[in-house]
């Protein structure tokens, strides 16, 4: 077989293989092609093709261009929890590119949650705030290009108020005593390998101090910039509550009994409790039933006695001391005999 490609109806120069690249000559215009035939030295007539076009820009070979270039960097804003659509993230060329989506070091891209990339729309609802950047390639066979992208989803408005309480006077976000208050007032404790305790109790002795550091935020808990330092009241009036630097405050609890704390900012409200325990006291140690207590020496009178010449009583003897505790041994016994024929 021969093959003879036509432009409009005209034979194109040069344009005799079975395949045929566009080229810009070829824009608009309609292409055929002419095949002939031929067995043993007979030639058969040229058959041609039906026309196909015109030819569009589309149609003829490119690589792809994210507008225009093969290399743009593209900013997108978007607002947590409000849907995003970006349909104009496309490349153009032909054949028509596919992509591909990496991080700026070429590894896994991690956009917001429950948003997606797909040919050249960006779309979805992002619910945590933050910067995410991210590379969008697109590649046919002509070549490539890529696209740089950094979405920033901002905060919602404010809805709440989340806390990080910590004891003592340390910052809480140092602090490896902590508890974490949610916007509904929930308390959750961090505790080893991640793990997280739900519905746990701030505790704090009386006469303690605990550090508490507070943030607005959106109904996702996204931090909300705030204009105004958050306040702090107590359940219990004589607890004592002060402000450091950088939006601490600290709480000093000199009663025991459970404190409400309450958090106001923004026109914003949170409440937490927190279960002050007494402080322990040593107990008074009892005389045991039967024990001697010991009778304390009068220094004046003896003294006194030493003035006038006087001597004091001396120590009785051996003997006495043992009829006495007999006399006692005896006294007790009788007593029990008494009791128990009392009983009887």
């Amino acid at each position: 077989y021969t093959y003879q490609w036509n432009r409009n109806g005209d034979p194109i120069d040069g344009a005799t293989s079975n395949t045929f690249l566009l080229s810009d000559a070829d824009l608009d215009a309609s292409l055929s092609v002419s095949v002939t035939g031929s067995l043993d030295g007979t030639t058969a007539p040229a058959v041609t093709s039906d026309p196909v076009g015109p030819v569009k820009a589309s149609d003829a070979p490119r690589a792809p261009l994210f507008d225009g270039r093969s290399e743009v960097t593209v900013p997108l804003t978007a607002t947590a929890g409000e849907p995003l659509n970006f349909t104009d993230l496309g490349a153009t060329g032909s054949p028509l590119p596919t992509y591909t989506v990496t991080s700026e070091t070429g590894g896994r891209a991690f956009l917001p949650e429950d948003v997606t990339f797909r040919d050249g729309i960006l779309s979805g609802t992002a619910t945590t705030a933050g910067v995410y950047p991210f590379v969008v390639t697109a590649t046919n066979s002509e070549g490539q290009a890529s696209a740089r992208i950094t979405l920033t989803v901002a905060p919602g408005a404010a809805t709440g108020i989340v806390a990080l309480v910590a004891s003592g006077d340390t910052d809480p976000a140092q602090s490896d005593s902590l508890w974490r208050v949610a916007t509904n007032g929930s308390v959750f404790k961090p505790g080893a390998d991640g793990y997280v305790e739900p519905d746990a109790t701030i505790t704090a002795m009386q006469g303690s101090t605990i550090a508490i550091r507070t943030a607005l935020s959106d109904r996702y808990e996204n931090p909300v910039p705030a204009d105004a330092a958050a306040t702090l009241s107590s359940s219990v009036d004589t607890d004592t509550i002060t402000y450091g630097r950088d939006g601490l405050a600290f709480v000093t609890f000199n009663h025991a009994s459970p404190h409400v704390i309450t958090i106001r900012q923004g026109g914003v409200v949170n409440t937490f409790t927190v279960q002050v325990s007494p402080l322990m006291t040593a107990p008074e140690t009892a005389t045991p039933e039967g024990a001697i207590t010991p009778i304390p020496v009068d220094a004046a009178a003896v003294s006194k006695l030493a003035a006038t010449g006087a001597t004091q009583p001396a120590p009785l003897a051996p003997a006495v001391v043992l009829l006495l505790a007999g006399g006692l041994v005896l006294l007790w016994m009788r007593t029990r005999e008494r009791r128990s024929s009392r009983r009887s």
